[in-house]
């Protein structure tokens, strides 16, 4: 698979096992912040679903300057969902996305 990438000045994190902005298939991703500052981790929670514990995620508030962490990411609870996890980095802050949205006939 060939893909392109156009190179702009932003923050040096990598996402390994997945690409940044793009979906995340797994539960387990190692997160390396090649700067030499901290950054901070922002979980943003969405869906419609009843119940609210439908993932199960272990994300640190931070990441240190040239370092790595690993981030869990598992699903929970019993609706059939859909769902979809992705990263992104944006002004100096790494954002770890959690969407869950029930059925178009709705969640039992």
């Amino acid at each position: 698979m060939l893909r392109s990438y156009m190179i702009v000045e932003g923050d040096d994190v990598i996402l390994d096992g997945g690409d940044i902005g793009m979906h995340l298939a797994f539960p387990e991703y190692i997160i390396s912040n090649r700067m030499n500052k901290t950054i901070p981790i922002a979980v943003s929670w969405t869906g419609d679903s009843p119940e609210a514990d439908v993932w199960t995620v272990s994300i640190p508030d931070e990441i240190s300057p040239n370092s790595d962490l690993v981030m869990l990411l598992e699903t929970a609870g019993t609706n059939a969902l859909y769902r979809a996890v992705w990263v992104t980095v944006d002004e100096g802050e790494i954002t770890v996305n959690l969407a869950a949205r029930c059925p178009v006939d709705g969640c039992e």
